[in-house]
């Protein structure tokens, strides 16, 4: 018979607890039980990692799961989807988080600067704006703007790794060449995780050097302050590591 393969991913329900006006609510009643929402299990849990932390990091990264597409399609992930974008809907949860981590460190005295990190990407990577090339970009609600203490990591997995991330080739992929323009207002931080292999053939060379350059100056304007440039990372002696090491440096 035909075989049917079905794979499941556990991930959090980023709508539990949040409000409409972008505040959270810490506890709901279900079935007549105080229980925690996803957005205060998760403020418990930055708080717990925050506290333990004897390196006394600023950066802590708070990300999704790897998957294609959304996992929770409860009814309010659903309407928010529809009204907030799904990057929207992790961005209204990660501004609750970086809030209630802020006003943590006020009440324990914790003063040095700590930002939170969260992907932009797959089901996220796309920016929750409005608008097009001729009339610019806004956000789509006020309440999906970046906090500033809050980075966002974009992952433009599926862009065309062997031309800039403006060039009009990158209108044939699901990102387009307006991607940097369309983030650019969100946030005022950004990191950025580039693709510099191809994924369906790990060791086939793909000359996206010679796009580095260009690369680097778009991310410096749009404000990025930290770049990682994924290669084949099943072969660390495959012949180009080195020689890409160094040339990325010096671009650096």
């Amino acid at each position: 018979g035909e075989l049917i393969q079905q794979t499941l991913a556990a991930d959090l329900c980023y709508t539990d607890g949040i409000n409409e006006d972008g505040s959270y609510t810490s506890t709901v009643i279900v079935d007549g039980v105080e229980t925690k929402t996803a957005i205060q299990m998760v403020i418990d849990g930055m708080k717990d990692i925050i506290a333990k932390d004897v390196a006394e990091n600023n950066y802590y990264m708070f990300g999704q799961m790897d998957l294609y597409a959304r996992p929770c399609l409860c009814e309010n992930c659903k309407s928010a989807s529809a009204k907030y974008t799904d990057a929207g809907i992790m961005i209204r949860f990660v501004n609750c988080l970086a809030d209630a981590i802020a006003q943590w460190q006020l009440e324990e005295g914790i003063e040095r600067e700590i930002k939170i990190v969260t992907f932009a990407y797959q089901y996220t990577a796309h920016a929750p704006v409005t608008g097009d090339k001729e009339s610019g970009y806004t956000l789509i609600d006020p309440t999906c703007k970046v906090k500033d203490n809050v980075v966002i990591r974009l992952a433009p997995i599926a862009a065309e790794k062997t031309v800039t991330f403006n060039h009009e080739l990158q209108d044939k992929n699901r990102f387009g060449s307006e991607y940097l323009k369309k983030w650019k207002g969100v946030a005022k931080e950004y990191m950025i995780w580039t693709y510099t292999a191809n994924f369906s053939h790990y060791y086939y060379y793909v000359p996206t050097m010679l796009t580095w350059a260009e690369n680097l100056k778009l991310l410096q304007e749009m404000g990025v302050s930290y770049v990682f440039m994924q290669g084949n990372y099943q072969e660390t002696t495959i012949y180009t590591t080195k020689l890409d090491s160094y040339v990325a440096s010096k671009l650096m």
